[in-house]
């Protein structure tokens, strides 16, 4: 069964002239894409809930200075990126896969699978398999991979969490919810989950983290209510409550990858005011590592071209836009590593000259620039003197 879910439309305040992205099929999953995680727990004393708005700019650009010993001695902004955890988009799992004698269900040429784990040391990864529909990214069930195992405990609910509705704009909200009956033999008991989600378009403005700064993006505020009910196996009685667990996330979406940026969630006991019920939070970020939504093109093809090359301290980039939008930026180093990003919304088309500041001490050396535009991305080489 297919996850229930209501579209409520809020009016947007006429005449204000804000940048409002509208988070659509742009920012599906693509097989191939690929970004680095971290979580981290920080006291909410010096994490406040940061003020949603439209036009605010959001600055988490302090987490690159952070040194989680649970990760690296280095701060986070000089840690390889392969040492962290990496979700990477595949083509779905298949039957061939699985290795506890699961039978998978019979996906729809819609659904690709997910891989949560660590490059340097992949010995076993959380799995999950996406369906991508019109109204938005749904979750069909997840479970383990162990490379030279294969799939293994493997949960598929009896209907379809929605993960990423399409089509909010600012101001939008949206109810969606599902529920799942699963029996435990081992302590003796049926339990029913009963999942809803409210997902609200609340801010928009600019976002400055330690791996990029963006002119445009949307910050998505998800509140999951999920309720626990359970009874004996094979008892007609009606299940009775068990627990509850309300989880609050505020989520900075770029348009155009299925990842957010910066993740920023706690639990909470009141759905009233979402007051935290603990004393810690949660940040994450999702830096995107590779994003195909875009065909790969010769520089010249879009007349890209860098001056000064050699550069010190700034660099001007010319191309040709083909379509009015987004532009973006990377600067890779020699092992591939993303080390800036930058963004340009709302370019027309037709010529462009756009001037960006290089990372204060770059070392001297050949680095690669990488522009994406809406359709096409290129690429070219760059030295630091």
């Amino acid at each position: 069964m297919r996850v229930v879910y209501t579209l409520a439309l809020a009016a947007i305040t006429a005449g204000i002239s804000i940048a409002q992205p509208t988070i659509g099929s742009e920012s599906q999953p693509q097989v191939g894409d690929q970004w680095a995680f971290h979580n981290l727990i920080l006291p909410l004393s010096e994490n406040p809930i940061p003020t949603i708005g439209s036009g605010i700019a959001y600055d988490f650009s302090f987490i690159g200075d952070i040194i989680d010993p649970d990760l690296s001695d280095l701060p986070i902004n000089m840690v390889d990126l392969d040492d962290m955890l990496n979700l990477r988009v595949r083509e779905v799992f298949t039957q061939a896969d699985v290795s506890d004698g699961t039978t998978l269900p019979d996906f729809a040429n819609t659904v690709v699978s997910t891989e949560l784990y660590v490059p340097n040391d992949y010995t076993f990864g959380l799995i999950g398999f996406l369906d991508i529909l019109p109204e938005g990214i749904f979750q069909l069930g997840d479970g383990f991979f162990i490379p030279g195992v294969g799939l293994s405990e493997l949960d598929f609910p009896d209907e379809a969490g929605l993960n990423v509705p399409f089509g909010l704009g600012l101001g939008d909200s949206l109810y969606a919810a599902s529920s799942d009956v699963s029996v435990d033999v081992d302590f003796g008991s049926e339990d029913s989950t009963f999942n809803s989600t409210t997902f609200a378009y609340l801010g928009t403005g600019s976002l400055v983290t330690h791996f990029g700064d963006y002119d445009e993006i949307a910050v998505i505020r998800s509140i999951d209510d999920i309720q626990f009910f359970t009874r004996d196996i094979g008892s007609s009685d009606p299940f009775t409550f068990a627990s509850r667990q309300i989880q609050v996330y505020y989520e900075f979406v770029l348009p155009g990858s299925f990842s957010p940026l910066i993740t920023y969630d706690y639990s909470t006991f009141d759905l009233d005011n979402l007051t935290p019920a603990t004393d810690d939070i949660n940040i994450a970020f999702g830096l995107p590592r590779v994003l195909s939504s875009t065909d790969v093109v010769e520089a010249s093809a879009i007349q890209l071209e860098v001056f000064p090359n050699p550069a010190t301290e700034r660099i001007t980039l010319s191309f040709e836009q083909r379509d009015f939008g987004q532009v973006e930026l990377q600067l890779i180093d020699p092992m591939g590593r993303m080390l800036k990003v930058w963004t340009s919304a709302g370019l027309s088309t037709g010529p462009q000259q756009l001037t960006y500041e290089l990372p204060a001490s770059l070392p001297a050396g050949n680095y690669w620039l990488r522009l994406s535009t809406n359709q096409q991305l290129a690429t070219l080489p760059l030295q630091i003197h």
